[in-house]
């Protein structure tokens, strides 16, 4: 080979390390926030690695685990699990977060800009399954006149501003179902309410008032009132969970059982401490009769009654089994909707009006004949 070939081979290996050194740099600089416009700040999380997430700051943190079914728990209320929907909306809202250039990388300045891990007003951390950080953010203050919010990764010196306002899901009760239970009044066919004081039952029929028994002698139904009772499961909501307590800290003393059309019947069992009141809760599917197939060709509406059945049954097994061994906090209000007193759900017939008695016509006097007044003298007579 000749010198000149060597020469030309040389020259072309060291354009190509050029064009790699180039071509690595662009790569950087793609990655890095640019002087104009915006990129995200987190680049590059792979959720599949997260295990934990913890939110908040100091004392009051709030974390989310995953378990031996590869779900997240909230690990503050005794690993009740968390809903996909509000973690897959956290992991989003901290993925969309787009920021312009550094405006600092001087610690210094964390405190005042209030992203230092005492003054975050916000923050979410992620950890993988040997509980290192892999990346999180720290929300500080408003940016002010410029618009967006102050903020940093955790693992770094450099605050940026987004480009819009920033504001995560940092509560524990964020992240629990809080829609406990949704019946629809017209699906009910009977309520039962039991307390220490009085027992009824409220039996439910479509385009009819409801029927309450017993009504009180002396007493009319209050339909309304009644209504108040039957609709208390159209949004059952929780306010906070907890794990069952030992026996007799909590007296379930009161209960509300409710059959629906499709063969459920959902049990709640309601116990009132001071201000607040709790909730256990379960379902039964009453129809036992079996499913079988039958030996001819079934109809589409055989099919769909048998499908309904199926999925019923299948819908109060795991609603059973979800709420198995928790007790849930309930607002006052819905516990009142729950456990209405009897005495509010009638009130009294008002009492008849006595006949008024005939009075015996008088009859009427004749009219006195006009009186003359008496003649005046004449002056003779006088």
């Amino acid at each position: 080979m000749s010198n000149k070939t060597l020469s030309i081979l040389g020259i072309i290996a060291a354009v190509m390390i050029v064009l790699a050194a180039l071509q690595a740099r662009l790569a950087r600089e793609r990655m890095a926030p640019a002087a104009s416009g915006s990129t995200y700040l987190i680049q590059g999380l792979d959720i599949a690695k997260v295990a934990k997430i913890v939110l908040g700051t100091g004392s009051n943190t709030v974390t989310l685990t995953r378990d031996q079914n590869n779900q997240f728990v909230i690990t503050n209320k005794e690993n009740y699990p968390a809903t996909i929907r509000e973690v897959n909306s956290l992991l989003n809202a901290c993925l969309d977060i787009k920021v312009n250039a550094p405006i600092t990388s001087n610690p210094d300045n964390h405190a005042d800009l209030e992203v230092s891990e005492e003054k975050a007003s916000k923050a979410a951390k992620f950890y993988d399954a040997q509980d290192n950080l892999i990346t999180g953010i720290l929300i500080g203050k408003s940016a002010g006149e410029g618009g967006g919010t102050y903020v940093r990764l955790a693992n770094s010196n450099e605050v940026y501003q987004t480009s819009s306002s920033t504001w995560i899901r940092t509560n524990a009760a964020d992240f629990f179902e809080k829609e406990l239970l949704k019946v629809k009044e017209e699906d009910i066919v009977e309520v039962k309410v039991t307390a220490p004081d009085y027992a009824y039952t409220i039996t439910n029929e479509a385009g009819k008032d409801p029927v309450l028994n017993p009504v009180p002698e002396g007493k009319k139904v209050r339909p309304a009132e009644c209504k108040t009772v039957l609709s208390a499961l159209a949004n059952l909501n929780l306010t906070d969970v907890m794990k069952n307590l030992p026996s007799g800290e909590l007296k379930f003393d009161r209960s509300y059982v409710c059959r629906v059309k499709n063969s459920t019947v959902y049990t709640i069992e309601i116990a009132k401490q001071d201000d607040k009141a709790y909730i256990r809760c379960g379902a039964e599917f009453t129809d036992t009769t079996p499913v079988m197939k039958e030996n001819r060709e079934e109809s589409e509406e055989e099919l769909k009654k048998k499908e309904e059945k199926l999925l019923a049954r299948d819908a109060a097994e795991t609603f059973t089994k979800k709420h198995s061994g928790w007790i849930y906090e309930l607002s006052n209000w819905q516990m009142k909707n729950l456990t209405k007193d009897l005495k509010d759900l009638v009130e009294d017939i008002p009492a008849e009006k006595p006949a008024e008695e005939a009075k015996p016509e008088t009859p009427e006097a004749p009219a006195a004949a006009p009186s003359t007044p008496p003649a005046e003298a004449s002056p003779n007579q006088q």
